[in-house]
């Protein structure tokens, strides 16, 4: 892999003579490590991430497998960031300990990724919405989404991602009718932000859904159905401050890996989580 710390320096007129060679690099990178680079033109420009989020993310989308030899995904996935940072494609941040892609970099992860991941970015980009759907796997969105069925032809989409911190202030997508009988292939479903106080019993009907994320909802409870997500590896309530309970049954979630809990009014934890052998303590 080639190292570009050295050529940002000659990027020509608004690095044209730079494109190529990034290209180039993208080429002689391991087939997994093409798929989990391409998947992060599903950020804007600028986005900054974190390496456990992004591993996680990528372990929900199949890109990551536990090696013969029982290496963990979580080592194997820190192995493919550190190579992506070795060779520039990932720039370290000191704003909250994160990451970064390059403008350039960005534009052949998008290039390489074409029609698979689609970034809803303005309002006037949703009138485009069911034609792109229909031929993306992972979406992403920084405006208010309300009503779900805007998604009705989106069948194959795997990736359903807000952006919280790129929505107005204003915007946050307040709605309580989550209908996911829209989306029945998900891997990773996020409804960080929305206004939200349940989720639907069709939860469960999510079979392939392996990460989900509720952080900063209203919800008071999770519904029994989402015992049924027997793939699901993460699990995120960060400032759910009206959560209550979860299920007793959680413990049915064999291939749970990550649960974070903050700022909840949980009176305890289920007694089968300490059952769950994946569970990462």
């Amino acid at each position: 892999m080639l190292n570009f710390s050295s050529i940002w320096s000659s990027q020509g007129n608004g690095g044209s003579d730079v494109l190529p060679v990034l290209r180039l690099s993208y080429h002689y990178l391991h087939p997994e490590l093409k798929k989990c680079f391409a998947y992060c033109a599903i950020f804007p420009q600028g986005y900054l991430f974190r390496k456990k989020s992004l591993v996680r993310l990528w372990m929900a989308e199949g890109f990551i497998k536990e090696s013969q030899e029982g290496e963990e995904m979580e080592m194997i996935g820190a192995k493919y960031f550190r190579e992506l940072v070795s060779g520039s494609l990932f720039q370290w941040s000191s704003y909250h300990h994160s990451f970064v892609m390059h403008d350039h970099i960005h534009e052949v992860a998008e290039s390489v990724a074409g029609e698979t991941c689609f970034r809803l970015e303005d309002h006037a980009e949703k009138c485009k919405l069911c034609q792109k759907t229909a031929r993306a796997r992972h979406l992403s969105y920084n405006c208010g989404i309300k009503k779900f069925e805007a998604f009705h032809g989106g069948e194959s989409l795997r990736t359903f991602l807000p952006l919280p911190r790129y929505l107005p202030y204003g915007e946050s997508s307040e709605t309580n009718n989550v209908h996911l009988n829209w989306l029945p292939k998900l891997r990773v479903l996020s409804l960080n932000g929305y206004y939200i106080t349940k989720l639907p019993h069709s939860i469960g009907d999510l079979k392939h859904l392996r990460y989900l994320d509720l952080s900063m909802t209203g919800i008071t409870c999770l519904p029994k159905e989402v015992c049924l997500l027997y793939n699901l590896q993460t699990l995120i309530l960060k400032d759910c401050s009206r959560l209550e309970r979860l299920p007793s049954k959680i413990g049915n979630l064999t291939y749970l890996r990550y649960l974070k809990i903050t700022s909840a009014l949980l009176e305890g934890m289920p007694a089968g989580l300490k059952e769950l052998k994946s569970f990462k303590h």
